[in-house]
């Protein structure tokens, strides 16, 4: 059984200050909680970072003011603190509830002079759609991301790659299926559609669109871990297979991490291989400047990623600032373009 949110450990950012979980308290008199005078934002972090955080506040700063909240901190004030929370909290992958509501110093339905408290709270997404013995069977394993619906899914799916998709063919703002055919236009990334949908044509319809398999709720989690586990063996191993590929005169062993220019060798540096190394696994597909950095990515991480990215150019381009095989996408990261052998 999840342990109740009163209950918990850790920090919460109130008024201006970070204090303990169990410490942030407001009385039950309050014109908040008694005319609903209140406002608050559902965000999330992956990998330490806020998805449209910027946004968020200014929705937040937004939304008090139509209800004539007057949040007593700036917008910077606010996202600092979303993330000095965070890193003190200890999370990478997380949701983020910033909140505003009007105190207790005055009581009506129509007074807009009472006090107005702020706070934002951090914890852990996935244990609150999820039991904690559905975690210990498998699902602790996986780094997860969630969309509430289907724009919100496009929006992160142009932020991040997966290794693997898990859909629901009933989405708030669209349909699964037109999901599917969005991420196998870009991408070779394994999907499982679930669905409450259990007829046979909406089967069909799921896998022939592009859907790798097919769950129909509802379902046993241990049923899912273990198709989730099937998948990802079958797309590394078929990963795994292609041991050469080729671009322009270039040929890249990948087995034997050799690097060939009309059956010459060329001499690559060990970080110059594992470059070229994560950008074949993921070939013809955006590979993130922070997946291609050696550890927790910061700017300079990132930097070093660009330069040793322009070295690797210069050995295998024919002109390195008009690349033709490593090629830049803006504000996301490269993309290898070769040829399986």
């Amino acid at each position: 059984m999840l342990k109740s949110f009163e209950n918990r450990d850790g920090w919460i950012w109130m008024n201006g200050e970070i204090i303990p979980w169990q410490d942030a308290n407001s009385h039950v008199i309050s014109q908040g909680l008694h005319y609903a005078s209140a406002v608050f934002e559902g965000e999330r972090a992956y990998n330490g970072k806020i998805f449209k955080s910027e946004e968020h506040t200014k929705r937040f700063f937004k939304s008090a003011e139509i209800i004539g909240i007057e949040i007593p901190f700036t917008h910077d004030q606010i996202n600092k603190a979303k993330y000095e929370l965070i890193d003190k909290m200890n999370l990478k992958n997380c949701y983020v509830r910033p909140l505003a509501w009007r105190g207790g110093d005055q009581m009506g339905l129509s007074t807009t002079s009472s006090n107005i408290n702020v706070a934002i709270a951090v914890w852990d997404d996935w244990a609150t759609y999820f039991k904690i013995e559905d975690q210990k069977a498998g699902l602790k394993k996986f780094d997860i991301y969630l969309s509430e619906d289907f724009l919100e899914a496009k929006e992160i799916l142009a932020f991040l790659t997966f290794d693997l998709i898990i859909l629901d063919r009933m989405m708030p703002s669209g349909d699964g299926i037109d999901l599917v055919k969005y991420i196998k236009s870009n991408s070779k990334t394994p999907i499982i559609l679930l669905t409450a949908l259990g007829e046979n044509r909406n089967k069909i319809d799921g896998l022939k669109i592009g859907a790798d398999d097919y769950l129909a709720k509802p379902f046993e989690p241990e049923e899912l871990f273990l198709r989730i586990k099937k998948l990802l063996n079958l797309y590394n191993n078929l990963s795994k297979k292609i041991l050469k590929v080729s671009f322009g005169n270039f040929i890249f062993d990948t087995a034997s991490l050799e690097l060939k220019c009309n059956n010459d060798k060329v001499y690559l540096t060990e970080s110059e291989y594992e470059l070229l190394l994560k950008l074949t696994e993921k070939r013809n597909e955006i590979v993130l400047r922070e997946e291609l950095a050696d550890q927790e990515f910061d700017e300079s991480e990132l930097r070093k990623v660009d330069v040793r990215i322009t070295r690797l150019r210069q050995k295998i381009e024919e002109n390195a600032k008009q690349p033709l095989f490593i090629k830049t996408i803006r504000g996301k990261g490269y993309k290898l373009i070769c040829n399986d052998l």
